[in-house]
């Protein structure tokens, strides 16, 4: 978790002009709608032969963390 935090300040430090952290090419922010068809097509150009969803990012970190020793009320 440390490692994430260090990198997302790093970009707002390199976007300080921004009060977003992910934006678009025309520097508005990125919408759930668009972070969803992100997510997606990079499922299809992984070609995993199962269809990804925003979700799966969620319930994979709920598997993993703990699995890595993290802690339940930390994750939450």
């Amino acid at each position: 978790m440390g490692s994430e935090l260090r990198t997302l300040r790093t970009l707002k430090r390199e976007y300080s002009n921004s009060d977003y952290i992910f934006i678009t090419e025309r520097k508005t922010p990125i919408t759930d709608s668009t972070f969803r068809k992100i997510v997606v097509r990079a499922g299809m150009e992984a070609n995993l032969g199962i269809p990804v969803y925003q979700c799966m990012l969620r319930h994979f970190t709920e598997f993993k963390l703990p699995n890595d020793g993290q802690d339940t009320r930390s994750i939450q």
